[in-house]
């Protein structure tokens, strides 16, 4: 009966929770974690399979995860904006959000696929 008690407790503690990575929760209580804000220092386009090219992204915010980067965009990127702006339309000085889709390089300046790209309005910077 002692080991089914701490069976039963050990498993409550297994159960799958959300410790607020870079999911993108649209909730009063949980915040995006973005990865890189910034502004686009350069544009890469390189249609190949499904990827649509990169996007070189500098910046110095405390509110996201790293201060550059390079920015795999395919074409299961998100794209948030004002107008419905696609890949196309980035240009060297906007300013972009960024949310990494899984792992990325942990190199410097670090690399990754965006999951959802945010590009600002004048309103948001």
């Amino acid at each position: 009966m002692i080991v089914t008690a701490l069976l039963l407790s050990l498993l409550a503690g297994c159960g799958e929770a959300n410790q607020g990575g870079n999911d993108n929760v649209s909730s009063a209580d949980h915040q995006k974690e973005y990865g890189l804000i910034g502004e686009v220092i350069e544009v890469s386009r390189d249609e190949e399979n499904s990827r649509l090219g990169s996007v070189h992204v500098a910046g110095e915010e405390e509110d996201a995860m790293y201060t550059e980067g390079f920015v795999t965009i395919t074409t299961d990127t998100e794209f948030i904006s004002e107008g419905d702006l696609t890949f196309e339309d980035l240009e060297e000085g906007m300013r972009v959000r960024v949310l990494f889709d899984g792992a990325v390089m942990e190199s410097h300046p670090v690399q990754g696929t965006a999951r959802q790209l945010e590009i600002e309005t004048a309103e948001q910077e």
